[in-house]
């Protein structure tokens, strides 16, 4: 409330020019100044949480398409009983998969597929896998 009514006064003072007065004091132009800085930082706060939010949410589109991919692959391929299933998705430079897999019965396996980026977790998606003879 007090920054509105400084800048209401300021603008009222600039606009109506008094006879004995010359200008805008110092200390008037020192809280606009003040004022403009203030608007400024927010503005750019905001810039950047909006800018690191939008490359958070494109890593995590890519790693979702990136192990939805694998799983879908490893979906279309044959059993394999011991689990070993090749990484058919290329990742771009900077991603990497990890296919684990868990024999739970003779002829059913737990497959997660993680996607990490420069060595850290990302996403990991878990399905089944079933031999049908």
């Amino acid at each position: 409330m007090v920054i509105i009514h400084a800048v209401k006064r300021i603008i009222k003072r600039v606009l109506s020019r008094r006879s004995g007065e010359e200008g805008i004091s110092l200390i008037e132009t020192l809280i606009g100044l003040g004022i403009l800085a203030s608007i400024g930082v927010g503005f750019m706060q905001g810039i950047s949480t909006v800018s690191m939010t939008i490359a958070i949410h494109e890593e995590r589109v890519t790693a979702s398409a990136l192990a939805q991919a694998q799983i879908e692959a490893i979906r279309a391929s044959d059993y394999v009983s011991d689990g070993s299933y090749d990484i058919s998705v290329t990742p771009p430079a900077e991603y990497s998969i990890v296919i684990d897999v868990t024999n739970l019965e003779i002829d059913k396996q737990q497959v997660t597929v993680e996607v990490l980026r420069n060595g850290e977790f990302v996403l990991e998606i878990t399905t089944y896998k079933m031999d049908r003879w």
